[in-house]
C-alpha cells in the first residue's frame, strides 16, 4: 500500500509513523487470532458436552456439524448483550439445563470485597449504586427460584398422588382400592292360580298343575372389580383363601413366608445366600425359601425370587364360578300367598371421584410434559436465562479481578503465580514441598515465597524424560520464534527503506518544483 507523505514531515517522523502503523496492525492481527482460537476452543467444548449428553440419554451420533462452524468476525465469547446474534461463541452456555442447575443461579451479592485497610476508590463509589441494585435484583431472582422450586415440587407431588389414586384396577378411595358395597336383593314370590285358590270351573281350565316345591336359581355375572378368581383346593388349604384377586393371593403368600421365616434377605448386591433369614429390617429381600407345604407350588425349587412368584402362582388359579343364589318357593296349601326373601351380595365398584382424579392427572401431566405447545418456548427462555446468568457471573468475576489488580497489581500477580504453582503440583501428582524436605500441604503453606525456591529445586524436574522433551520442544519453538522475528524485522526494514526512498523522492520533487 502506497503511503502519501504530507509535506512538512522529516524522514525520521515518517519512519516513526510507519513503525506505529505496523505495530497497530500486528496488535490487531494478534487480537483477531486470539479471538478465533477462543471461539474454536469454546465450540469444541460445547460439541463434546452435547455428545456426552446424547450418549448419556442413549442417543447415537455426533454433535451437529453446525455447532463446529465458527462465527467469523464475532465478538469475544462469554459476553452477551441484547444486540448479539445466535451462533456468536456462546454455544458452551446454551443447553445449560442439561449440564448444571447452578448455571441459572446469580451470585448472592455483587459488592466487591474491599479490605478494611483501604478506602474506597472513586471507581468503587461510582459503581456502588449499580452493584447495590444488582444485589437487590439477585435477591428477588433467588426468591423467584424458590417459588419455582415449590411449584415444581407441588405439581410433582399432586400428580403422583393422582396417579397413585387411579393407578390400580379399581382405584377409588385414598388407598387406591375399590369400594366394597353390599347389594341387598329382595325376592317376592306370589302364589296364584293354585288348585286350592280356584273355583271348580277354573280348575277344569288348568292345563297342568303341581303341588311340588320349585327351585329358583339366579346367577350373578362374573364381571367383578377387582376381578376375583378361585384358588385351587391344594393352595387354598395352605393359604386359607378360597377366592381372591391376584394381589390378595400374593399378600397371603407373603404373610405365610414371613410368619415361618422363609424370607431370604440380600445384605449386599451379590447373590442371595441360601441360608439367609428374615431378621434384618434394612436388608434387601430377594425371595422366599420353600418348605414341604409350598414346594409343590413352585416346582420343588429350594428358593424362588420375588419376581418369579406371580408366574408360579398364576398356574393355581381357576376362573371364578358365577355366584348362585338358591332359594325355594314352597307351593303347598299351608304356604303363604306371598313369600318375601332377601339376600346380601358383596360388590366392588370404582369411586365416583375417579373421573375427576383422571382429569386432574391428565392436566398435571400436560403442564409438566415436554410435548405441550408452550414447552418449546419455555425451553428457549430457560436456555436464554441460563446464558444471561452465566454471562453475569463471568462479568462479575472479571470485575473483581480487575478491581483487585488495580488496588494491588504486584500482590495480585504474586497470588496468581502461587495459585498456578498449586495447580501444577496437583497436575504432576507430587508435592514439591515434601520433595524439598518440608512437611507442607496444599492448604495455607501452599502459597508463599517457596514458589521461587522449592518448586524450582524440587526433584520433580530431575532426571525426567518429559522434562528433557519439554526443554527440546521449548528450544525448537524459541529458534522458530527467532527466525520468525528475523523475517519480520527484515520485512520491516525493507518496507522502511521503501518508505524512506518514497519520502526522499517526494521531497526531491517538491524541492525541484520550487
Amino acid at each position: 500500500m502506497a503511503y502519501a507523505a504530507p509535506p512538512g514531515y522529516t524522514p525520521q517522523q515518517l519512519q516513526q509513523m510507519q513503525h506505529a502503523m505496523q505495530l497497530r496492525q500486528q496488535q490487531e492481527n494478534a487480537i483477531a487470532t486470539h479471538q478465533a482460537q477462543q471461539r474454536a476452543q469454546l465450540q469444541a467444548q460445547a460439541a463434546q458436552a452435547r455428545q456426552a449428553a446424547l450418549q448419556g440419554q442413549g442417543g447415537v451420533g455426533a454433535a451437529p456439524a453446525a455447532a463446529a462452524v465458527a462465527a467469523p468476525g464475532g465478538p469475544l465469547p462469554g459476553v452477551t448483550s441484547r444486540e448479539r446474534e445466535a451462533g456468536d461463541g456462546d454455544d458452551a452456555y446454551r443447553n445449560a439445563k442439561r449440564r448444571k442447575p447452578t448455571d441459572r443461579t446469580l451470585p448472592p451479592t455483587f459488592a466487591p470485597s474491599v479490605p478494611d485497610a483501604l478506602s474506597p476508590s472513586p471507581t468503587d463509589k461510582s459503581l456502588e449504586s449499580s452493584l447495590l441494585s444488582l444485589s437487590k435484583l439477585s435477591g428477588s431472582y433467588k426468591r423467584l427460584q424458590e417459588i419455582e422450586r415449590r411449584m415444581d415440587w407441588t405439581f410433582a407431588r399432586k400428580g403422583l398422588e393422582c396417579e397413585e389414586s387411579v393407578g390400580t384396577v379399581a382405584a377409588g378411595n385414598a388407598k387406591g382400592q375399590a369400594f366394597k358395597r353390599n347389594l341387598r336383593v329382595h325376592v317376592v314370590a306370589t302364589l296364584k292360580d293354585q288348585p286350592w285358590q280356584l273355583s271348580p270351573d277354573e280348575l277344569a281350565e288348568v292345563a297342568k298343575g303341581t303341588d311340588e316345591s320349585a327351585d329358583a336359581v339366579k346367577a350373578e355375572d362374573g364381571e367383578k372389580k377387582p376381578k376375583e378368581e378361585d384358588v385351587k383346593p391344594n393352595l387354598a388349604r395352605v393359604l386359607d383363601l378360597a377366592e381372591s384377586d391376584r394381589v390378595g393371593v400374593l399378600e397371603a403368600m407373603w404373610g405365610y413366608a414371613k410368619a415361618r421365616g422363609l424370607v431370604v434377605e440380600q445384605p449386599d448386591a451379590g447373590p442371595a445366600p441360601g441360608g439367609a433369614t428374615a431378621q434384618g429390617a434394612g436388608a434387601i429381600k430377594s425371595g422366599i425359601k420353600t418348605d414341604e407345604r409350598i414346594a409343590k407350588f413352585f416346582g420343588n425349587l429350594p428358593m424362588v425370587a420375588f419376581h418369579h412368584i406371580p408366574e408360579y402362582l398364576n398356574r393355581w388359579f381357576m376362573p371364578a364360578a358365577p355366584r348362585v343364589v338358591n332359594f325355594d318357593i314352597k307351593v303347598t296349601p299351608d304356604s303363604p300367598a306371598e313369600q318375601h326373601l332377601a339376600f346380601d351380595l358383596t360388590l366392588y365398584h370404582p369411586s365416583p371421584a375417579r373421573p375427576a382424579l383422571e382429569s386432574a392427572s391428565r392436566s398435571l401431566s400436560s403442564l409438566v410434559s415436554g410435548t405441550a405447545p408452550s414447552a418449546t418456548d419455555l425451553s428457549l427462555l430457560d436456555d436464554k436465562l441460563a446464558t444471561n446468568c452465566l454471562a453475569t457471573t463471568q462479568h462479575l468475576r472479571q470485575l473483581h479481578a480487575l478491581m483487585a489488580f488495580t488496588r494491588d497489581p504486584r500482590g495480585f500477580l504474586e497470588r496468581w503465580l502461587e495459585s498456578q504453582a498449586g495447580a501444577l503440583e496437583q497436575i504432576l501428582g507430587t508435592s514439591a514441598g515434601a520433595a524439598a524436605g518440608s512437611a507442607s500441604t496444599l492448604g495455607e503453606e501452599l502459597f508463599g515465597p517457596r514458589w521461587r525456591e522449592e518448586i524450582r529445586s524440587a526433584e520433580t524436574w530431575e532426571d525426567k524424560e518429559w522434562v528433557k522433551e519439554a526443554v527440546g520442544v521449548w528450544a525448537n519453538r524459541e529458534k522458530e520464534g527467532q527466525l520468525a522475528r528475523m523475517r519480520v524485522q527484515a520485512q520491516q526494514a525493507q518496507q522502511q527503506q521503501q518508505m524512506y526512498a518514497m519520502a526522499q523522492g517526494a521531497q526531491q520533487q517538491m524541492y525541484g518544483r520550487r
